[in-house]
């Protein structure tokens, strides 16, 4: 990240673009990170209002309008986020181009699941009969159409998602959960190459303490 790629950087700005318009980044932007989807397998997801928490510790001294970019391939994230935003006036931004609109599998799309709640999905998970594997050599039916139909695995996905990493690091405040990965992506690019060049201009709160613990980083916990 000291020097991307001139494609990766021509793709942040136009992602910039589209989301913020011709005047690019507005100042005082708040970056949200909400991993959702399948990570609640791995950790206990963190709902919204927990978010909305957060930003408004953020802003209560601060006048002006708000202004919030999301970061997350769940689109009920998004959805939730611009919910909360508009009955609260707040402007909310997300890069649409990253949301996973049709990857997201059918037992983890459904429309009655809590995403934040792992054991209303677990339930939802249970109730889901996957389609039956086919058999060898038989790549055109069941689960694997549905993967091959649905699951872009291509360079465009990547570079997709390079692009809305750096418009995210165009934040002052940062609201993530260091439990996952991608978070702990933004939060060592925050300290390392934004605050590294501003003398630690930005602020960050973790939502998930502990979860993203480790030895080699304790600066997680």
């Amino acid at each position: 990240f000291r020097k991307p790629p001139a494609e990766v950087v021509a793709a942040a700005r136009a992602a910039a673009g589209r989301v913020f318009g011709p005047a690019g980044a507005p100042s005082g932007l708040i970056t949200v990170h909400i991993r959702w989807g399948d990570k609640r397998r791995e950790m206990k997801l963190v709902p919204i209002s927990r978010y909305v928490q957060a930003i408004e510790d953020f802003i209560k001294d601060r006048p002006g309008p708000v202004h919030v970019f999301v970061v997350s391939e769940d689109p009920r994230a998004v959805q939730g986020m611009r919910r909360a935003g508009a009955a609260r006036n707040w402007n909310v931004h997300a890069h649409d181009a990253a949301i996973d609109q049709d990857v997201t599998a059918p037992h983890v799309a459904a429309p009655a699941a809590d995403a934040s709640d792992y054991t209303d999905m677990m339930r939802v998970d249970k109730a889901y009969r996957k389609p039956e594997m086919p058999e060898d050599g038989d790549a055109g039916s069941g689960y694997v159409r549905y993967i091959s139909d649905h699951v872009p695995f291509n360079r465009r996905t990547g570079l997709v998602s390079l692009a809305t990493l750096l418009v995210a690091l165009e934040a002052e405040y940062y609201v993530l959960s260091l439990g996952s990965n991608w978070s702990r992506l933004i939060d060592e690019l925050r300290r390392t190459r934004v605050d590294g060049v501003c003398r630690g201009c930005t602020k960050m709160v973790d939502l998930t303490p502990g979860q993203g613990c480790s030895a080699r980083m304790p600066w997680h916990c």
